[in-house]
């Protein structure tokens, strides 16, 4: 967190929390690779991720605790952001695009599902 990180909080007192970006952190595998694996390796490889997917979000659950008590340290006051006004706004955006991307829209449709 640039806050923190970056120092950013000894002269910015104010965060508003809106979670603008929120970076998710993907394993990849190409199909040709994984496909080359034998059924018990290939079957690792998924549990893996998938025990990954858990254990990745329990480290940022508990760095975020440690980020926002360093902001609190730092006398930085968060405020949380209402975010319904903003989601409301981009639903033609969101329309145009699956009209415009009819191939994307069933993963679109599955982003905004995960929420």
């Amino acid at each position: 967190m640039a806050l923190t990180t970056m120092r950013h909080g000894e002269v910015a007192k104010s965060f508003s929390l809106d979670e603008h970006t929120m970076v998710p952190d993907v394993v990849l595998m190409s199909n040709a690779a994984f496909d080359k694996l034998s059924p018990e390796n290939q079957a690792v490889i998924l549990k893996a991720a998938k025990e990954s997917m858990s254990y990745m979000k329990d480290l940022w659950s508990e760095e975020e605790k440690q980020e926002f008590a360093k902001l609190d340290k730092m006398g930085v006051k968060v405020y949380q952001v209402d975010k319904a006004p903003f989601i409301e706004k981009v639903q033609p955006m969101y329309a145009n695009f699956a009209k415009d991307n009819p191939a994307l829209a069933p993963m679109l449709a599955d982003i905004q599902a995960a929420k």
